[in-house]
């Protein structure tokens, strides 16, 4: 996965609070508990490839949930490579 840029930080925190979005938040980490639990009994190949796909929808929740800190980590960076001047 791509780490994601500005402009889709900025999309998540515009889709916050929207019920919706919510229920696409919940379905995500209801697969992610999902496949968690079903790692618990997987074996060989099978679960390095379960384990990815946790990664990735725990990637994506974390994203979602600290969109407010990477987009202030965002602004100190932008304000770092302008000299201070925003």
């Amino acid at each position: 996965m791509i780490k994601p840029d500005e402009n889709v930080i900025r999309a998540i925190k515009n889709l916050s609070g929207n019920t919706s979005f919510e229920c696409i938040i919940e379905w995500i980490d209801n697969s992610l508990s999902e496949q968690a639990i079903n790692n618990c009994n997987s074996v060989g190949e099978n679960t390095i490839k379960i384990q990815g796909r946790c990664l990735e929808l725990k990637e994506i929740l974390n994203y979602i949930n600290n969109a407010d800190n990477f987009l202030i980590n965002i602004k100190q960076s932008d304000k770092i490579k302008n000299g201070g001047i925003l």
